[in-house]
């Protein structure tokens, strides 16, 4: 895996693109809604609250990506103005909230479930908001780019094999899962000209973590702009298709060609025979004769 940096010639394609951004009022989301902005896109941004500040060329349409009916109005919404969806970034999440060895008790002793906002938001907000742009763009002839928020994470390959931050951390595989397994059915189903990438970053500075604490014990932090540009980058380059980009001290790589690889070089070794490369193949016969929904 080789690191590459991204050029500001990489991100003229954006000019002219209607982008939704969900979580674009703060963070990784703000910093990617103003580098759209200096891009000559048209952004739509989707949040709980606007930003402290406005920006030219942005319609801000208060959504809570917990809520399928806020989302389904989002994109119905920006269709009616801009006419079209050409990009999606699905980055709208929370950090860890859940505990699951310190339960709280009710009023007669028992322990009460555990929080699932973060599943909610990371999880279920991020399926419903692709789900959504998937509809949009293949009712459109140029199709569509969506970018997913993953994280560091969400991979083994960028070191966080274990991280004990649990629901995000669970969050955060999912995210990657989804991906995977979305990918084969916009092939089978013909919608070719959907792109779906996501970005996992590394430690960066948003009002999701307190960063001066964490710096006082050895975190260094990258800037959210650093991200942002990975978001432009695949939301420009219609060559990028099911790529995952890791982001650390503003350093770019592409990491999920390799994990692919490294998984089916390990699992083929106990596989008798059976290389798991036809998986993909077996899942487009099951496709054609009807049996998908039964897997």
């Amino acid at each position: 895996m080789s690191t590459f940096q991204i050029d500001e010639n990489q991100l003229k394609a954006l000019k002219g693109k209607v982008a939704v951004l969900t979580g674009s009022s703060s963070g990784i989301g703000l910093e990617t809604l103003k580098l759209f902005v200096e891009n000559g896109a048209t952004v739509v941004n989707a949040d709980l609250k606007p930003p402290a500040d406005e920006y030219p060329n942005t319609t801000f349409i208060k959504t809570d990506v917990t809520k399928w009916e806020d989302l389904r109005n989002l994109f119905q919404e920006t269709v009616k103005r801009f006419g079209r969806v050409d990009v999606t970034f699905a980055n709208a999440g929370v950090a860890t909230i859940a505990d699951y060895f310190d339960l709280q008790v009710d009023d007669l002793g028992q322990p009460k479930e555990p929080s699932r906002l973060c599943y909610e938001i990371n999880v279920i907000g991020l399926i419903n908001t692709v789900t959504l742009a998937i509809w949009h763009m293949a009712r459109q002839e140029t199709g569509g780019s969506i970018i997913l928020t993953a994280s560091a994470t969400s991979n083994e390959l960028t070191g966080y094999m274990t991280f004990g931050a649990t629901d995000y951390t669970t969050s955060k595989h999912s995210v990657l899962g989804f991906q995977r397994g979305v990918l084969p059915q916009l092939r089978v189903r013909k919608l070719d000209k959907i792109r779906l990438n996501s970005i996992a970053p590394n430690w960066t500075r948003t009002n999701l973590l307190d960063a001066q604490w964490l710096e006082s014990i050895g975190v260094k932090f990258q800037d959210p702009s650093a991200v942002a540009r990975a978001v432009g980058l695949l939301a420009a380059d219609e060559a990028r298709n099911g790529q995952v980009i890791y982001i650390e001290n503003g350093n770019y790589r592409e990491i999920e060609k390799d994990a692919l690889a490294c998984s089916f070089q390990l699992c083929n070794t106990l596989a008798e025979g059976n290389s798991h490369a036809q998986d993909d193949e077996v899942f487009e016969e099951i496709f054609k004769n009807g049996q998908g929904r039964k897997i």
